[in-house]
Order: structure tokens, then C-alpha cells, then sequence
């Protein structure tokens, strides 16, 4: 299968679960997560929409337990993403694509990120991830030094993710049954 076949499928197997099956799988997701965040202060958030994994509903945890969330904000215009600081669910707008955004709010730096969250349309047991293709957590996590982790849940795995050289591979997937961590030989 190529890129467009893989998202095409990965999206139905997604759009399968029910909404309390993507709840209950996301409030495991969301508890790992919390686990493995553990000593980690400044974290890059991501909004959830439509299928993905519920971030959205966990963010008050987050933002009371954490020094730094930062969220995107896409620029579509010349394709690039930044993340901004915010401090209450109530900071955020719809904004690209839907997916709510803090629009104002200091520029957090990637430097400045302990851990980035990553949405994904799948992932493989090699942490390689496949997004929406438009490349804008790609093209971000280019250089990125911190911890690369993506949420998942056990349906959108794959043997394979086809990949390509701008692709960038994920320090750890976490899914509704295990956390994968990229194997030794790949670092």
C-alpha cells in the first residue's frame, strides 16, 4: 500500500471505534502517559480532533501539574507550526482545520520543550508514524533533541509504516495496550 491507501485505511479503522470505546482506550493512553511523563516539566500538547486519541478532555490535568503546556498553532500559509504557552482551556480557539489553538500566548521554543505529543494516523513496532501528509510535525521535529512521543491506539498499528527520508521517526509510542520505545539499534 502506498502513503495515500495506508491513511485512507487507517482513518476507517479509527472512525471504527465507538466514543466511549476511543474514551475508555484514551483514559489508558492518558494514564501511561502520565507515568512516563514523570520528572518532565515543559510538555508540547497537542489538541485532538475528530478520532484521535481524547487529549482534549485530560488537558486540566496537564495544565495544573506541569510548569509549561505549550500547544500548536499552524501557520498554513508558509507551512509552518509553533507551539504557545497557555494556562486555561478557556485561552483556546478554533483554528487550523478546526483543532483548537491557543492564538495568543508566548512562543515556546522547541529547545525550550522537554516533550513534544504527537498525533498520528498510525505507527509500527519501529516508532515510525504516519500523520494527515502536509509534513508540519515532520518538517518541526526536524532537529528536535527532546522526547518524540505519540499517541496511539492498538487499531492504527501496522507491521510497516511506509516511510521516506523526511519522515521522522518517535522516541516512544503509547498505545491503549503498551508503550512501545524505539529499539537501540535505531537511535
Amino acid at each position: 500500500m502506498d502513503k495515500y491507501q495506508v491513511r485512507r485505511y487507517l482513518k476507517e479503522q479509527r472512525a471504527r471505534l465507538t466514543y466511549r470505546q476511543r474514551l475508555a482506550k484514551s483514559e489508558k493512553i492518558m494514564a501511561t502517559l502520565i507515568e512516563q511523563l514523570k520528572g518532565y516539566k515543559k510538555i508540547g500538547f497537542y489538541i485532538n480532533k475528530n478520532d484521535e486519541v481524547m487529549t482534549l478532555e485530560f488537558l486540566p490535568y496537564f495544565l495544573e501539574h506541569f510548569d509549561v503546556i505549550a500547544a500548536t498553532v499552524v501557520d498554513e500559509e508558509d507551512g509552518t507550526m509553533e507551539f504557545r504557552q497557555f494556562t486555561n482551556v478557556k485561552q483556546l480557539k478554533e483554528g487550523y482545520v478546526g483543532i483548537l489553538e491557543p492564538l495568543e500566548g508566548d512562543v515556546i521554543s522547541k529547545e525550550d520543550l522537554d516533550v513534544i505529543l504527537v498525533p498520528m494516523l498510525g505507527y509500527d513496532k519501529y516508532c515510525n508514524r504516519i500523520g494527515y501528509g502536509k509534513g508540519y510535525y515532520d518538517r518541526y521535529l526536524e532537529d528536535y533533541k527532546g522526547l518524540k512521543i505519540g499517541l496511539g491506539f492498538v487499531e492504527q498499528n501496522l507491521s510497516k509504516i511506509p516511510t521516506e527520508d523526511h519522515d521522522v521517526r518517535l522516541d516512544k509510542v503509547i498505545t491503549d495496550r503498551e508503550v512501545i520505545d524505539l529499539p537501540s539499534y535505531l537511535r
